[in-house]
């Protein structure tokens, strides 16, 4: 019988192993040949090699640690045989706990449902996962450099209590991650520095608790996430989602316990529900393009929205503000930075949902005495009243309403105001100019001057009249043009202060 020996491990296999994987060179275990189909000769060889490799390899051995190398796994899994065939039988091969099982370099065709190890270590290194990959319950579990090619879950059946796992992803290539019912002590991504091929494609995690830093930064590249889920799920330490471009974003039911850093993100799509941030939050330079509405969102810290983008509505009505928060320069549009990194220009008024909304970012800039911006979202509120007005209910409302619109945009715009008083009193001359009977026409119109003493006895510009006669027309000009000359005076003012 020909005897041959892998140029990998190393190890004597025969012509049995030989015929069927036509290669002298390389073992079951390591052999190129076509192993993405379900072969029964296929498994039974590859089990007896790996249970002989296991042996030969626990002997003597005072690491406790079996390595793997280039190993290419087939497939195990048919309708009759679960994913956690191959693990049962390595499992039983490993009598003692604490054995560390690495993988380096090895490629699995097959899905894979890891279990039965919860009492050693296992650790897959520059690892390719092609199909589903299914964690049970493992006592310590770390990926490096390990690609899945197409769905990881992480799943508690045990309904009454939560799975402890020390899980870890360090510099992994993702498609979809689901992780439900489990508590997480590890930090789970600790990605290196200069990671330009980490991708994350959907996230979700469902009545689980992170003990440790969640970490999605990858430093100076742009992150793109398709979906990222937190549901019913506490995160006691500091979370880092920062520089991500996520196309749906959902916070339902999720308590966030320390600081939480959002910035520079894009969220194109985005669900906040009944969420608490109980640490500081930063959304800063965010860009929200959708609506967005805190729906019973509490933050128990300060919360920072400092140059956010909001392009469609903001909607702070449910939201609760125990502290202090931070709009400053917030914007319905980008603006441009210069050279220094500075932005170019001033932030535009974003859209807000309701006159709630605009009242909490107006009070949040009188706490801070910044009165410029709180009299900008004061105009905001007075217009999104006049919105809630309506004229057959609040007819007296709707009118005052209206005319302090019209005059000075609810004393924001001193040029308005201006503009009618010289416009009014243009018109005013023009008419007494040009028609004689101006006069007296009106003194019939007004019931023949009845209107005219009653104005001289309530004439309140009587020092500017110098005790002449003052007809009801021109008390009501007068009045008029005290009116403006009031919202003028506001509007010029307003940039120190509102009354």
């Amino acid at each position: 019988m020909a005897e041959y020996t892998c140029s990998v491990c190393n190890v004597k296999f025969y012509d049995r192993e030989k015929k069927f994987t036509n290669d002298e060179n390389k073992c079951i275990l390591h052999s190129e040949m076509d192993k993405n189909k379900y072969n029964g000769l296929l498994n039974e060889l590859f089990i007896e090699r790996i249970e002989l490799y296991i042996d030969k390899n626990i002997l003597n051995n005072k690491d406790n640690k079996v390595t793997f190398y280039n190993v290419k796994i087939p497939i195990f899994k048919t309708e009759t045989r679960d994913s956690t065939y191959l693990w049962d039988k390595i499992s039983k091969k490993f009598e003692y706990n604490n054995f560390k099982i690495l993988f380096i370099k090895s490629v699995f065709y097959g899905e894979e449902k890891l279990s039965s190890l919860k009492n050693n270590y296992l650790i897959f290194e520059e690892c390719d996962f092609l199909k589903k990959v299914i964690i049970s319950d493992c006592k310590e579990l770390i990926f490096s450099n390990t690609r899945f090619h197409t769905y990881l879950t992480y799943k508690n059946d045990l309904k009454e209590q939560s799975i402890n796992s020390n899980l870890s992803f360090n510099d992994c290539i993702f498609n979809i991650i689901e992780f439900k019912g489990v508590t997480f002590n590890n930090e789970l991504f600790a990605n290196s520095k200069e990671n330009k091929s980490f991708k994350l494609e959907e996230l979700n995690f469902e009545n689980c608790i992170l003990k440790n830093r969640l970490n999605l930064l990858n430093n100076n590249y742009l992150l793109k996430i398709n979906k990222l889920y937190f549901i019913n799920t506490i995160l006691e330490n500091k979370v880092i989602i920062k520089s991500c471009e996520i196309k749906d974003l959902r916070l339902i039911e999720t308590r966030f316990k320390n600081f939480c850093n959002f910035e520079k993100n894009k969220f194109v799509s985005l669900s906040l529900n009944e969420t608490i941030f109980e640490k500081m939050v930063s959304f800063q330079q965010t860009k929200f393009l959708t609506n967005v509405d805190f729906y019973y969102v509490t933050f128990k810290e300060h919360s920072i929205f400092k140059n956010t983008i909001f392009t469609n509505e903001l909607n702070l009505e449910n939201a609760l503000f125990e502290k202090n928060s931070s709009f400053l320069n917030i914007s319905a549009h980008e603006r441009e930075k210069d050279y220094k990194d500075k932005y170019k220009g001033k932030p535009i008024n974003i859209k807000v949902a309701n006159r709630e909304t605009a009242r909490i970012i107006k009070d949040s800039f009188e706490k801070q005495n910044n009165i410029i911006e709180a009299n900008k979202y004061y105009a905001v509120e007075m217009k999104e009243r006049e919105k809630e007005l309506e004229i057959i209910k609040n007819p007296l409302d709707s009118i005052v309403f209206f005319f302090h619109k019209l005059s000075s945009d609810h004393s924001q715009n001193w040029m308005l105001s201006l503009f009618w008083i010289f416009l009014i009193s243009y018109l005013v001359t023009s008419v007494k100019t040009t028609y004689g009977m101006f006069e007296t026409i009106l003194y019939n119109i007004f019931i023949y001057g009845v209107f005219d003493k009653m104005a001289n006895i309530i004439n309140p510009f009587s020092i500017m009249t110098r005790g002449e006669s003052l007809t009801f027309s021109m008390l009501l000009f007068k009045i008029i043009i005290a009116y403006l000359i009031y919202q003028f005076i506001v509007s010029v003012r307003q940039n120190t202060r509102r009354k």
